[in-house]
């Protein structure tokens, strides 16, 4: 079975290193690379080095015989290098070396044994002039190969410049290319949040299926696609419908996806092969894509992450993707326990009409359907997309789901976070928005302890979408600032924080200055006459002195300005104190009523209620 071939990107020198690395005279082009004498390209890349490790871990791939099959023109040397990671750094050895040449285009097959440890890459040296490389593939012998079908679950709300452009690469490169390992085994479930994706522009293809609906958020949204391919599997199951002269199977895994993505369609194509040699061990483990940044494509933002009661521990972010020590690090199993929607695969047999994700609008939905049903979270390289990362976005919205759905999650899968742990949550958090002059945040934090702390019932009361309108109105709105990343005054994440500034501050005077920023609670208690452009993440200690500061989010060059107001810190202690009794008074209580009564919030019947489907839906 093939499992893994060369792609490249020509003309995108931006991720070109996620690709191939050339050295020398070498060009892309789309049917082939094209080399001057003794220029080179090595596969030393996120998409392209062979994870042998993962693949021989969790598959039934015989990794001890690889057939390396290559197509080209010309003379190449050819080296295969393997890399495994010993003491935290990378270790390589070359397992072989050989030598191909045609005058002609030609197909050759040369056998590999014995590495299935780490990561495989292959270095093409060529020996001529003009030699031309049209491609390579990796097979292997499998002990079994089991039928997939994998379905995309795409949830979007007003994001069409996105969501058209990734379903025009799915398009081509997948549904109508017959050369596709996966044509005709994906469907494509768009859930349009938004009611605004012309649907006309697919009517031609039955692959691509488009649900208008009411604006649940990202739980209902891809709970509603969930809800839609247990409808397309009934519907095979009863009728035995046979299309295009191919028997259609159902659905047997489903990819949840966000809208506004980067997406390199060989992702979809690797989970897809992965899948059919999955040792039966693994068979209820998901599938987790690490995201890359967008804005610096190179840079990992998250490969897998733990939860750790909310307190969460994201795996290798910051990564250097064209560096081999950096791909070998993301080889290694730390053992996550949750999988983020902006690309999840999960086995399809999990989901039934009692088993369907939590209302909570947006925001831990992927923590909580992970925590419920994911035996293990299997990540690789090669695996991923770009998303817009939001460091340094922090919208009021987000600050309230966050605390709300944090303590949901805590109620139902950590029994031992108690109502002390909540409180300090709590307070942490109101110092944070205090510091950074929101106080809107304050009032949304408190309205989510309020929320949790009615319990299950709340819930399955709400309309989402008018609760999600009066919290937008509620807090703060981001408007264009004219400012840019350069504008921005910043402190390396290694140096903010009390502890940090406290080491690095210079003698027994810098320490002191430190102290007295405390004790005058962060200069509070002084006068302020200062203006900060700062980023929006930014640690309180860096407003020290500032009257009035530009929170400055560089993606969306969107902004908000904010100015101290003294009143706000005894307003801050109410409602901290107002919290404090909340959380006494209910926090057990509400966990216990999570516990016992959940399920129905994740039943069908509710579903079909908010969402306001037809019965047969």
């Amino acid at each position: 079975m093939v499992f893994q071939r060369l792609i490249w990107k020509e003309n995108d020198e931006d991720k070109q290193a996620l690709y191939i690395k050339p050295l020398g005279n070498v060009r892309e082009f789309k049917e082939y690379i094209l080399f001057a004498l003794n220029s080179e390209i090595t596969t030393d890349t996120y998409f392209n080095a062979v994870s042998v490790g993962k693949w021989n871990t969790y598959t039934c791939l015989d990794m001890n015989l690889i057939r390396l099959t290559t197509e080209f023109e010309g003379e190449f040397d050819v080296d295969m290098i393997n890399c495994v990671l010993e003491n935290g750094s990378s270790v390589n050895r070359q397992v072989m070396h050989f030598n191909i040449k045609a005058p002609v285009k030609k197909t050759q097959t040369i056998m590999i044994k014995d590495c299935t440890e780490g990561i495989v890459y292959f270095r093409f040296r060529a020996k001529s002039e003009e030699a031309k490389l049209y491609g390579y593939e990796c097979d292997s012998d499998a002990e079994k190969i089991t039928p997939v079908e994998l379905a995309l679950n795409i949830c979007t709300f007003k994001r069409e410049k996105y969501l058209y452009g990734n379903l025009e690469k799915v398009s081509s490169d997948i549904l109508n290319n017959p050369w596709s390992p996966l044509y005709g085994h994906l469907k494509v479930f768009v859930v349009d949040n938004g009611k605004t994706v012309d649907k006309s522009l697919f009517a031609k293809d039955s692959n691509i299926l488009v649900f208008p609906n009411e604006n649940v958020g990202g739980a209902g949204g891809f709970t509603r696609g969930l809800i839609e391919i247990m409808k397309y599997n009934r519907s095979l199951i009863r009728s035995g419908t046979k299309e295009n002269s191919r028997n259609i199977s159902p659905i047997t895994h489903s990819i949840f996806m966000d809208d506004d993505i980067g997406l390199e369609t060989e992702a979809i194509v690797r989970t897809y092969l992965f899948l059919t040699v999955l040792k039966k061990e693994y068979k209820k483990y998901f599938i987790s894509g690490s995201m890359l940044k967008l804005n610096d494509p190179c840079i990992m933002y998250e490969s897998g992450a733990k939860w750790n009661k909310g307190d969460c521990i994201f795996y290798n972010r910051g990564l250097d993707l064209k560096d081999m020590n950096s791909l070998l690090l993301n080889e290694v199993d730390n053992k996550p326990d949750y999988a983020a929607w902006w690309y999840c695969c999960i086995p399809f047999d999990i989901v039934n009409e009692n088993n369907l994700p939590l209302p909570v609008f947006i925001h831990m939905d992927d923590v909580e359907y992970s925590h419920r049903n994911a035996e293990g979270i299997i990540s690789m390289n090669g695996i991923g997309v770009w998303h817009i990362s939001s460091e340094h976005n922090r919208l009021s919205s987000n600050g309230y789901y966050n605390m709300r759905n944090t303590f949901i999650v805590n109620a139902l899968y950590e029994p031992d976070y108690t109502c002390a742990m909540a409180k300090r949550k709590v307070l942490s958090e109101l110092i944070v928005a205090l510091f950074r002059f929101r106080y809107k945040d304050m009032e949304l934090i408190e309205r989510a302890v309020r929320d949790f702390c009615t319990g299950p019932d709340y819930l399955w009361g709400l309309d989402a979408a008018d609760n999600h309108m009066r919290i937008l109105e509620a807090g703060y709105k981001m408007e264009p600032m004219g400012y840019s990343s350069h504008d921005v005054e910043t402190v390396p994440p290694e140096e903010r924080g009390i502890a940090a500034q406290f080491k690095k501050a210079d003698g027994l005077s810098g320490k002191l200055s430190i102290i007295g920023k405390l004790l005058t609670i962060n200069g509070w208690l002084l006068p302020a006459n200062r203006k900060a452009i700062v980023y929006m993440n930014v640690h309180p200690i860096q407003l020290f002195g500032v009257k009035e500061a530009v929170l400055y989010d560089d993606v969306s060059e969107k902004g908000l300005t904010v100015s101290r107001d003294r009143k706000q810190l005894p307003a801050m202690v109410k409602t901290y104190f107002r919290c404090r009794k909340m959380l006494n008074d209910n926090f057990d209580k509400c966990c216990k009523e999570y516990h016992e009564n959940s399920s129905r919030l994740r039943s069908m019947d509710y579903w079909i209620r908010v969402g306001k489907l037809d019965k047969d839906s």
